[in-house]
């Protein structure tokens, strides 16, 4: 009785692809990209001044 060798060296070994690595790689550069737009447009602004000026007459009364 033959005992059958799943892992002959003379062979060409089946790799299996893993789309996993690919997909880390993919989903890291989109938020990598997302960083660096958000980083060139400047951040957050605020839409209106928060706070406004009060003139110096107005404070004391």
């Amino acid at each position: 009785m033959k005992i059958k060798r799943s892992n002959n060296m003379f062979e060409p070994s089946r790799r299996r692809t893993r789309r996993l690595p690919v997909i880390r790689l993919v989903l890291a550069i989109v938020v990598l990209a997302v960083l660096v737009l958000a980083w060139q447009r400047g951040g957050e602004r605020p839409i209106a001044p928060v706070e406004k000026t009060i003139p110096a007459d107005k404070l004391g009364q």
